[in-house]
């Protein structure tokens, strides 16, 4: 089992990383092995409230209730499937079964992908003002990505996560055996992240991907634990020096990002995944670095490949409506004084932020897709 700290102060917490870490909770948690912690889990109370979906609690739900039965007395709330459920409504009703449940709450469980992270980490951060947070991401994409960095959020109408706080979770458990149930467009999702990663911060990591990525599409063990171990590392160490994104540091983990979520509201949340956003967002934002002269054909074309090669797709399935992409994107929350502001590359490997870009530049890096 690997470790990874998240160095915030009083906000410090530790993500575990490894197969079959269910079995290991209860002795965790109650501190039986002081080699793995000593402070972190004090003050979880007795009282918890799991949030999942049907899908992820019919697959591992009894298993981790079993795991965590000598720790918590565990109440268990399901929301639907899907990014459109990240609503106001649901977190309503998630506080609606929280005050109902009669009993001091002490702790909130996140078990599933990004949906379930996103909005339990904003239940967490404003039930009573804040009370304990757990993490157990079962897709590739939360474990890279949304349970690490106490980002939490719902979204408005149109605009993803346009509504939420920073709020860091207590423990992040990274249980690999999760990925075995995952579909294989669910772990493709994770995958657009994964390469995020490689082409801001880490050449050498992009070379692993590219020459690797057979094993990596066949869920080798030893392979998907290094990358979502180099992943936490990158994040780790951005959320450590620009927790609350105020430096321009962590702005950087949103390569394609703002055309990703332009391209989730056209859809209105339904017609393309996270991940695949992501994936063709970071086509354009390749493709507008190019344009501007940052990088070069072979770079964007190694991006692209790298990409197609993974099984994530380069071409949008919608025809763009530019008006509508232009007054959502230029309410993006990246955005400083209504300039459009977006992460590019400079080479793979190195990002740069570029701030008050022309939108008609933009809109013409989408022509790619």
């Amino acid at each position: 089992m690997k470790k990874i700290a998240v160095n915030l102060g009083e906000r410090s917490y530790k993500i575990f990383i490894g197969s079959n870490i269910l079995n290991r909770l209860t002795r965790i948690i109650n501190h039986l092995d002081n080699e793995i912690l000593h402070n972190e889990c004090k003050g979880l109370g007795k009282n918890a409230v799991l949030i999942s979906d049907s899908y992820v609690n019919t697959l591992w739900g009894d298993k981790l209730r079993k795991s965590l039965c000598k720790c918590f007395n565990i109440n268990t709330y399901l929301l639907k499937r899907g990014e459109r459920h990240k609503s106001f409504e649901n977190y309503k009703k998630i506080l609606d079964f929280i005050f109902n449940i009669n009993k001091q709450i002490d702790t909130i469980l996140a078990f599933g992908g990004g949906v379930i992270g996103d909005i339990t980490g904003f239940v967490a951060s404003s039930y009573k003002r804040g009370i304990n947070l757990l993490y157990f991401p079962t897709t590739l994409l939360a474990c890279v990505d949304c349970s690490v960095g106490g980002k939490t959020g719902v979204n408005y109408e149109k605009y993803k996560n346009m509504v939420g706080t920073f709020y860091q979770p207590r423990l992040v458990f990274i249980d690999t055996q999760f990925l075995k149930t995952l579909s294989m467009d669910e772990y493709r999702n994770g995958l657009a992240e994964v390469i995020k990663y490689a082409l801001c911060f880490d050449k050498s990591f992009f070379k692993y991907l590219d020459i690797n990525f057979n094993k990596i599409l066949n869920k080798d063990l030893t392979a998907v634990e290094y990358i979502i171990k180099r992943c936490c590392v990158f994040k780790a160490d951005i959320v450590s020096r620009d927790e609350f994104d105020k430096k321009n540091l962590r702005v950087s983990l949103n390569l394609g990002h703002s055309f990703a979520h332009v391209f989730e509201s056209l859809t209105d949340f339904k017609g393309i995944s996270h991940g695949e956003a992501v994936a063709i967002g970071i086509i354009a934002a390749s493709n507008l670095s190019k344009s501007l002269g940052y990088i070069n054909d072979d770079c964007f074309n190694r991006i692209y490949q790298l990409i197609k090669k993974m099984g994530l797709p380069v071409k949008l399935k919608l025809k763009l409506n530019k008006i509508l992409f232009k007054n959502i994107i230029l309410k993006d929350k990246k955005n400083i004084d209504g300039k459009l502001r977006l992460v590019l590359l400079e080479d793979i490997g190195r990002y740069r932020v570029v701030e008050n870009l022309a939108i008609k530049d933009v809109l013409a890096a989408c022509d790619v897709l």
